[in-house]
């Protein structure tokens, strides 16, 4: 009597393992190939630039100008008024006048007289600058001289003393003179126009000398 079969009741059992195995081989394999083909076509695929983003530009928007502002305007300084001299002649003008001093005696010559509406300082509304030149010459002793013995009286007896806002080219100077010295320069009253007597005074601002000067 023969053995008994291995396989038993439910038939040889040999070809089915064998069968499932090479269908999973098959089907590994196959996944393989599909995802070795899928890597190479997405190296070869070319590359796409990222997008550069557009820079937003911002509109200008003008400035608007206040209707209420006044426009901006550049002044030009102001001309001085220049000053005008009417000179007057007559009276004692050019004329020596001898007086005595103190300490001796001298002489004094108004050389020239001029009416002027200008100077370092404009005048009083209704008055001009009177500028005398003038000269002193001691002639005997010692002869105090200078601006501050001076003096104009109007015809009314109103005495007026020196200026200083009368611009002078060459201002009398205060000098105590010697026998043949002389002091010379110009002095300035601020006075209504018309005639005046000029006037030198002593120490004392007592009159010792007078020059008629015309209006």
């Amino acid at each position: 009597m023969p053995p008994p079969s291995p396989s038993g009741p439910s038939g040889p059992a040999g070809p089915g393992p064998r069968r499932n195995g090479v269908r999973g081989v098959l089907i590994g394999g196959t996944l393989v190939v599909m995802v070795a083909l899928g890597l190479l076509a997405w190296q070869l695929l070319p590359a796409t630039p990222a997008a550069t983003p557009t820079p937003s530009v911002a509109p200008v928007t003008p400035v608007a100008v206040p209707s209420d502002v006044p426009p901006s305007v550049a002044r030009t300084p102001e001309t001085p008024t220049p000053t005008t001299s009417s000179a007057v002649t007559g009276g004692s003008i050019g004329q020596h006048i001898g007086y005595r001093t103190t300490d001796g005696e001298a002489q004094v010559t108004v050389t020239k007289a001029s009416w002027v509406d200008n100077g370092a300082l404009a005048p009083t509304r209704g008055l001009l600058y009177l500028v005398l030149d003038v000269r002193f010459d001691s002639l005997k002793g010692a002869a105090v001289t200078g601006p501050f013995f001076t003096a104009v009286r109007e015809p009314g007896g109103t005495r007026h003393l020196i200026t200083v806002g009368a611009a002078l080219a060459d201002p009398l100077a205060m000098r105590t003179l010697s026998a043949g010295e002389s002091n010379a320069g110009q002095i300035a009253f601020e006075v209504a126009r018309g005639p005046v007597t000029f006037e030198v005074l002593d120490e004392s601002l007592e009159p010792v000398a007078s020059v008629e000067i015309p209006g």
